[in-house]
């Protein structure tokens, strides 16, 4: 999924374009439903590009929920390498608290096969699992 940097409301500029990546799974029925919604509404209110959803509506349709931080274009990965591990260690807590025991940090160590993306992308995963 897409989270939008602020509110799935806001459509003006380049930064409410797509969001931060996050995954989202479903671990039963409940969480089915849930995903089905967040999925539904990150289209019908939230769309801006790319269907987006926002941390209200994770909120809301949390419950039956598996998550995981995603690539380094994931919100905590993203902070995490800009520097602010700070606000990167609040983020972490704030799903830790929302999603418990199923929320999980994402770790990517692998090549793509594309030496353009790999001479930079490698490097930032190196650091990020460095820096966690």
């Amino acid at each position: 999924m897409y989270v939008a940097e602020n509110s799935r409301f806001d459509k003006t500029g380049k930064e409410d374009r797509s969001g931060y990546h996050l995954i989202v799974l479903a671990k039963n029925l409940k969480g089915y439903y849930n995903l089905v919604k967040l999925i539904s509404y990150a289209w019908i209110e939230g769309f801006y590009y790319k269907p987006r959803i926002d941390k209200d509506l994770l909120k809301k349709y949390s419950e039956g929920l598996i998550v995981m931080t995603a690539c380094l274009a994931g919100e905590i990965p993203d902070t995490i390498l800009s520097g602010n591990l700070q606000k990167a260690e609040q983020l972490i807590l704030e799903y830790k608290e929302l999603f418990g025991e199923d929320f999980y940090l994402e770790l990517h160590r692998h090549r793509t096969g594309n030496i353009q993306i790999d001479s930079i992308h490698l490097q930032n995963r190196k650091l990020l699992i460095k820096l966690l």
